[in-house]
C-alpha cells in the first residue's frame, strides 16, 4: 500500500540530518519479490514428503526381511539397508526442523517488519 509506505518514510523520518525535506512520495512502481511464506510452505511439504518415503521404504524392507526363505546374506544386506535408511530419515527430520526454525525466523522479520509500517 503506498499510503503506508509514505507514512513509515515519514515517520522513520528519512529526511533528517539532510538539507532537504521530503514533501511527498511518488510511487511509480511497486516489485513484490519473492513470496517467501509460499516458498517456505513448499519446502515444508517437500521436506514432509521426503520423511513420508523414507519411512514407507524403511517400513518396506521391515517387512521385507520378515520371509523365511531369505539367506544369512540377504538379511545382512537387508540390516544394512534399514540402517540406513533410518540415519535417512533422522536426517530429513533434522533438515525439516531447521526449515521450521528458519520459517519462524523470517515469520518474527515479516511481522516487525509489517509493524514498522
Amino acid at each position: 500500500n503506498p499510503r503506508l509506505i509514505s507514512q513509515a518514510v515519514l515517520k522513520n523520518a528519512l529526511d533528517s540530518q539532510t538539507a532537504f525535506e521530503i514533501v511527498s512520495i511518488d510511487i511509480a512502481e511497486l516489485d513484490v519479490g519473492d513470496n517467501v511464506g509460499a516458498r517456505l510452505a513448499a519446502k515444508k511439504a517437500e521436506s514432509d514428503l521426503r520423511v513420508a518415503q523414507a519411512q514407507a521404504e524403511v517400513q518396506s524392507h521391515t517387512q521385507t526381511s520378515a520371509r523365511p526363505a531369505a539367506s544369512a546374506h540377504d538379511l545382512q544386506k537387508l540390516r544394512m539397508e534399514i540402517a540406513r535408511l533410518e540415519l535417512l530419515v533422522k536426517k530429513l527430520q533434522t533438515e525439516l526442523q531447521i526449515e521450521r526454525q528458519y520459517n519462524q525466523a523470517l515469520e518474527t522479520q515479516i511481522r516487525a517488519f509489517a509493524q514498522i509500517e
